[in-house]
């Protein structure tokens, strides 16, 4: 029996390293060897945690996975960013900025909307009809970036990137809306504290759900439609289960990529260099994608047998000026870096 036991130890043993590099590198490879831009480093590997609220098969959350390997590999492994899709970590997107001050995550992509508890000024970008549209968001964004770094810095958050995620707009079943007057009396799942404000004046009732409710409780008629992402809907499929499309732009959403600024100013300049790179590039690649990929998701829903249906510009017009002074009583909650935001973002759309 010893001779049995020792035998099986000594066979263990001798695998091991065979299951170390099967994960691609081994204990002692992280770091080894530094040259080039890490030559002189010094530091211990870490790994971090990158919480995203989007599901496995969304483009985000593999743009967001491009990010992180293009982190390791620069970092020689030094830096080793796991990405979680939404589910896989026991924390709600409305929960990332502040699981992200406290260092409970390294990193997260955090919606606009889903945090604008914690900072007012990301709220502001996904205002209803303020940036909806795909060529406003990326202006939008720009406008409010230092309002929303005032407000994240305060929390030991540093903002790197951002995710972009124009047209937000309605998907539903039943009969197709061809006109405003065609929403009176539907079930519309929103998002955020003020689109309820917006589709109640054309009749509509109002129902906040998460993500992964919304097409099991349209199936069961518990709502007709919903107000997500043209982009993440084709995505996902969303005409699976969807039979119209009504493109009013409701909105913009997009996420924020932070970290924990502890820990980024914790290591050395070179590697925080390489993060920050790599957060600007997947910035600048989710606007590029963003940009063109509005069209492309259309052209799939219709493939797909999902009637699209476009308001007029006049429809849009009287939405727009209806919102306008929803924003204008809105702003009258918040502080002087809020109404400051929303300036900066209206100036910078045009409205």
């Amino acid at each position: 029996m010893k001779k049995r036991t020792a035998a099986f130890v000594l066979a263990l043993l001798m695998l091991l390293p065979l299951a170390l590099s099967g994960c691609g590198q081994t204990a002692e490879e992280p770091g080894a060897e530094l040259s080039g831009e890490l030559a002189g480093v010094d530091m211990e590997p870490v790994q971090w945690s990158f919480a995203c609220h989007a599901g496995s098969t969304s483009s985000y959350y593999l743009m967001e996975c491009d990010f992180a390997d293009a982190v390791r590999e620069r970092t020689n492994g030094l830096v080793d960013i796991t990405v979680y899709a939404s589910g896989e970590l026991p924390y709600q997107g409305t929960e990332f900025a502040r699981c992200v001050s406290d260092g409970t995550l390294e990193m997260a992509a955090a919606p606009f909307s889903y945090i604008s508890g914690e900072c007012p000024a990301c709220g502001v970008v996904g205002w209803p009809l303020l940036a909806g549209e795909v060529d406003e968001l990326a202006v939008a964004v720009e406008a409010a970036d230092p309002y929303i770094n005032n407000e994240l810095n305060a929390m030991g958050i540093t903002v790197v990137g951002y995710t972009s995620a124009p047209m937000q707009t309605m998907f539903g079943v039943g009969e197709t809306p061809h006109s405003l007057a065609d929403l009176n009396g539907r079930k519309l799942r929103t998002f955020d504290a003020y689109q309820p404000e917006i589709v109640a004046h054309y009749g509509m009732s109002a129902v906040s759900m998460v993500m992964s409710e919304v097409l099991p409780s349209m199936s069961k008629n518990v709502i007709d439609c919903a107000l997500t992402g043209i982009i993440g809907a084709a995505d996902v499929k969303w005409y699976d289960t969807c039979t119209w499309a009504y493109l009013i732009p409701m909105s913009a959403s997009g996420d924020i990529v932070m970290i924990n600024t502890e820990l980024l100013n914790s290591l050395p300049e070179e590697i925080q260099t390489i993060i920050l790179e790599e957060a600007d590039n997947l910035t600048k690649a989710n606007e590029e994608f963003a940009a063109t990929s509005v069209d492309s998701a259309i052209e799939e829903l219709e493939a797909n047998g999902c009637e699209v249906v476009f308001p007029t510009e006049e429809e849009v017009a009287e939405m727009t000026e209806l919102a306008k002074g929803y924003w204008d009583k809105w702003i009258q909650d918040y502080d002087q870096n809020t109404k400051d935001c929303l300036a900066a973002v209206r100036a910078a759309v045009g409205k």
